[in-house]
């Protein structure tokens, strides 16, 4: 039987390059199993002269590989699939954490049963584990930033926004509240 699956995040803008590399690789060691497809845009928000020489490598053959399969793209570093057959899947390992965007699949052909999402250069990170398998990233990344699960961060957003809410409505209460005294204070 299969065990659930729950999406979790790294609760931390990750924009250290290091710490990046790590936490990506760490995904993709947990998640490669069940990958059948990843889909990447070969574009970063790094200049290449901010990038290691085998991320710059990795790059220039996948942007190749890119050119080569859809050669009248006006955009040709956008949204290259791979599947673990392919020579290159190694090199999107390895870019992943300088891509603007990263989704891998769990199904063929890019086709929404997403189970791992890397977006501006692995900044903001979704990855949907089991029990199991969220409790060896959260050991590997500990160091860097917690995992919790994705539900738990759009609470805590939530009940943020809610009380930022509650203060604003508080606040023009009071201004009411002090107009409507000098009012009647003025009052004859």
């Amino acid at each position: 039987m299969e065990q659930a699956r729950v999406a979790y995040t790294i609760d931390a803008h990750v924009r250290d390059r290091d710490d990046a590399a790590t936490v990506s690789a760490a995904i993709f060691d947990l998640v490669r199993p069940d990958l059948r497809c990843v889909s990447i845009d070969v574009c970063s928000d790094y200049r290449d002269d901010e990038m290691p020489e085998p991320v710059l490598a990795a790059q220039a053959r996948l942007t190749a590989l890119i050119r080569r399969r859809h050669p009248k793209r006006s955009d040709p570093g956008i949204s290259l699939s791979l599947t673990p057959d392919d020579p290159e899947w190694a090199d999107a390992e390895l870019y992943a954490p300088w891509s603007i965007y990263v989704s891998g699949y769990v199904t063929p052909n890019a086709s929404r049963e997403s189970i791992v999402g890397l977006h501006d250069c692995a900044s903001s990170i979704v990855v949907e584990l089991t029990d199991a398998d969220a409790a060896m990233l959260r050991e590997r990344v500990a160091h860097i930033a917690p995992l919790v699960p994705l539900a738990e961060v759009h609470r805590r957003r939530r009940e943020k926004r809610e009380r930022a809410r509650a203060a604003r409505r508080d606040e023009r209460h009071a201004r009411l509240r002090r107009l409507l005294h000098i009012s009647s204070s003025r009052s004859p």
